[in-house]
């Protein structure tokens, strides 16, 4: 009988051990693959935080363009308007020369126009006196006669 409880003690040792040992690649098998589980996760929000970071420069990167387009488009308007302005000022500037010359050529032509009137005048002034001469000589003749 002792030999038979020795032999059922080394059994159910030997069954307790197998389930420790059991139990143990369990808890090891467990273990690796919480591990696992939890590297995939990091890696996932890794990954996740890289995408968003990648994202999130491409979104800034183009509002920098964006905005660098609108402050090329605000330049070139401004320019337009600048070149606009000054163009206006030339053609103001021209327009005034040309009045300015018109009215010169005006007040030219005016004492041109009061110069012939002047030997107009003089000319129907020298016919009356002629006439009036005529006129006189016509009296005198008949005064004599």
């Amino acid at each position: 009988e002792g030999d038979d409880v020795d032999v059922v003690k080394r059994k159910a040792r030997q069954a307790l051990e197998d389930a420790f040992q059991d139990e143990d690649e369990g808890i090891a098998v467990l273990k690796r693959n919480a591990q696992r589980v939890l590297e995939e996760t990091f890696q996932d929000e890794d990954d996740a935080v890289e995408k968003m970071k990648r994202s999130a420069q491409h979104a800034l990167q183009d509002t920098l363009e964006d905005e660098g387009d609108e402050v090329d488009v605000v330049k070139r308007k401004a320019r337009q308007a600048l070149d606009d302005t000054f163009q206006d000022e030339d053609d103001d500037a021209d327009m005034v020369k040309r009045c300015a010359q018109q009215a010169l050529e005006d007040t030219f032509q005016d004492e041109d126009d009061a110069e012939k009137m002047k030997r107009s005048a003089q000319h129907a002034l020298q016919d009356t006196l002629e006439d009036e001469g005529d006129e006189v000589d016509v009296v005198k003749r008949k005064a004599r006669q």
